[in-house]
């Protein structure tokens, strides 16, 4: 991921940054992030008098993450209701990414950027979390992680050993920086409150219980904070791409582009060897997508939502 902090607020896509519409914004967005992805993915924004900031920037931080994580099983996202209070949700069985339509109306953008930084004042969520972009990538976490075992990229023992070596290895970095075991009070401050949802501390300080919302909020981390993430955070998202990012085996239609051309140019190999792989790749990507529907409960995060205790704007007195 990167190595520098990313400007949450910075939309460099230009088909994104030009739209000058919701309609428009949201076809840029479809074709990006389909192109990136490597299979079709459908967009539905719901509202004319939806804010193209709020827009813009759940769409940057889904395109930035894509263009690393390519085959990430997401096909729809949709502006709908969500969970009273909730930023967005994850349905990864289903491929669907929900943003919730109260907190796109151009009228409540002010509040949701107050609650946002409500989530930081109050150690909810560190402070790359806690904004519109880090809501997008949060989500995406998801379906990179919870997508090892729908999309079959990994054995299921291999995930649940990809999980058990996560509750052990955050809770070693942690007491590493700390010099000594961590507690829970201890594992909230360093990573945000939101991250300890369904998980608790373990015998000699180990994590157990699902993780889902800590690996989403390392990820969001380490991808907006590159470097300067929390080294717990670090580690889980260094074995999270060693879990999904298997070498020669995910490669999005844009990078085949990227690769193609610069081939071409450098006379190395042929257009048509290059098509032929582009097609074998992407024959590969549908097979693994099509194999990727089991009849089981959904998967999903925890759906996202800010940070409800004392001195809540969104609950007051709780």
């Amino acid at each position: 991921m990167t190595a520098a902090i990313r400007d949450p607020y910075a939309i460099t896509v230009a088909s994104l940054r030009d739209a000058p519409t919701i309609a428009s914004a949201a076809r840029a967005l479809a074709g990006e992030l389909s192109e990136r992805l490597g299979h079709q993915v459908d967009i539905e924004v719901q509202g004319d008098d939806s804010s193209l900031d709020t827009l813009r920037e759940w769409s940057q931080g889904l395109l930035d993450c894509a263009e690393r994580y390519p085959g990430t099983p997401l096909e729809t996202v949709f502006t709908g209701q969500c969970e009273a209070h909730s930023y967005a949700e994850s349905l990864v069985d289903t491929g669907v990414l929900i943003f919730d339509q109260n907190l796109l109306s151009a009228g409540a953008r002010r509040a949701y950027l107050a609650r946002l930084d409500n989530d930081i004042a109050t150690r909810w969520r560190l402070p790359a979390a806690a904004t519109p972009m880090g809501t997008a990538v949060h989500e995406f976490g998801h379906f990179v992680d919870l997508g090892l075992a729908v999309t079959g990229w990994q054995r299921p023992d291999a995930v649940e050993g990809h999980r058990d070596a996560l509750r052990a290895e955050v809770g070693d970095v942690l007491a590493a920086s700390l010099g000594h075991r961590p507690t829970p009070a201890e594992v909230g401050r360093a990573l945000g409150g939101y991250a300890l949802i369904r998980t608790a501390q373990g015998p000699n300080g180990t994590l157990r219980g699902q993780l889902n919302e800590l690996v989403a909020d390392a990820f969001t981390d380490v991808h907006l904070n590159g470097q300067h993430a929390q080294p717990a955070n670090s580690r889980v998202v260094h074995r999270l791409d060693r879990a999904v990012l298997a070498p020669g085996e995910r490669i999005a239609s844009s990078t085949c582009h990227r690769l193609a051309q610069q081939a071409i140019k450098d006379r190395s190999v042929t257009v048509d060897a290059l098509q032929e792989l582009a097609t074998s790749i992407e024959a590969a990507s549908r097979a693994r997508m099509a194999a990727a529907r089991p009849a089981a409960r959904p998967v999903t995060g925890h759906p996202q939502h800010p940070y409800q205790g004392p001195g809540s704007p969104v609950r007051p007195g709780l």
